[in-house]
């Protein structure tokens, strides 16, 4: 992983997803029941999603806050002047 964000699990989710993208295995599969089962198992695409869309969020409240910050941090030296 280029960037380690210092959360163990989810850099090792990142690394999976990763090793999974690139493994050529995947694009060889010729046994049916993996198909199928590969096929139906949403629920790990589901949280990833999730887990994205959560950090965007937190992001957002994060962004939003220093903002705030920077606008009062203007308005006091433009008032104190």
């Amino acid at each position: 992983m280029k960037d380690p964000t210092g959360l163990p699990l989810y850099d090792a989710m990142c690394t999976a997803v990763t090793e999974c993208h690139s493994e050529l295995a995947f694009e060889n599969i010729t046994d049916i029941a993996i198909c199928v089962k590969l096929a139906q198992n949403k629920e790990p695409e589901r949280q990833a999603t999730e887990v994205r869309i959560r950090a965007e969020r937190g992001f957002k409240k994060i962004r939003a806050r220093q903002m705030q910050e920077l606008r009062e941090a203007i308005s006091e030296r433009l008032m104190g002047r």
